[in-house]
Order: structure tokens, then sequence, then C-alpha cells
């Protein structure tokens, strides 16, 4: 599915003006496929911000962050629990999120936190 994703993807994030943001927040990044693929298409883009749950999938995109020598663009994958409130993430950090695979498999009742937390970690 990436394979066949991935330019979608990032056409859609341009025509959001995902291009045009300083620091982007990913939510749920997986093996980390999308952040090392969109990272090399968005040039523009100074820093982006992958998290996941799973400690597997933090562990597999650090692997394909420094695999592509990305490190200077992509920061450290964090772990953050898309169900819960609070995440760590400060408030206006980020200048777009996005969610690649998510909320079509997040449980229903995640989805209000997932959104009001995003929400918060965006700039005003």
């Amino acid at each position: 599915a990436f394979m066949r994703n991935r330019d979608p993807i990032v056409d859609a994030l341009r025509q959001c003006g995902v291009n045009e943001c300083d620091h982007v927040l990913e939510l749920g990044c997986g093996p980390g496929e999308h952040i090392v693929y969109i990272a090399n298409k968005l040039q523009s883009v100074r820093l982006f911000q992958p998290t996941d749950v799973s400690l597997e999938a933090l562990e597999s995109t650090n692997c394909r962050i420094k695999e592509a020598r990305l490190e200077d663009r992509i920061l450290p994958a964090q772990q953050i629990d898309i169900g819960k409130p609070d995440w760590y993430i400060d408030s206006n950090t980020f200048d777009a999120a996005f969610a690649i695979n998510v909320l079509h498999i997040a449980p229903h009742g995640f989805l209000p936190n997932l959104f009001r937390e995003a929400a918060r970690c965006l700039k005003a």
C-alpha cells in the first residue's frame, strides 16, 4: 500500500499547504516509510516530528531516518498515545499535523481526543 499511496499522499499534503510549513507533526508514523519519503519530497519543510504509540514502530522509524541521513530534518520519533489526554507535546509548536493510516483504525472514542490534542499542538 505504501508504494501505491505515497505520491497521492504527498500531493494531498502539498494541496493542504504542508510544503509551506516549518515544523510538521506526524501522528502514527508506523514503520517510518511515509515520513522519510515525505521529507525527501517536501524539502521546504524544516522539521518533521514523527510519533507513534508502538515502541517497535518508533525503533523502525528512527532506523529509517538514520539510514536516509535525514536526522537534520526529521526529529527522533516520540511515543504518544492518541487516546490519552495531554500529550507530551507543547502547545502552539507545529504549523501542521497529519495522520496516515490512523483514523480508520483508531477506536471511535479516540477521535475527539486526537483532534483536540492535535489542535492544541498547532500554532494559533
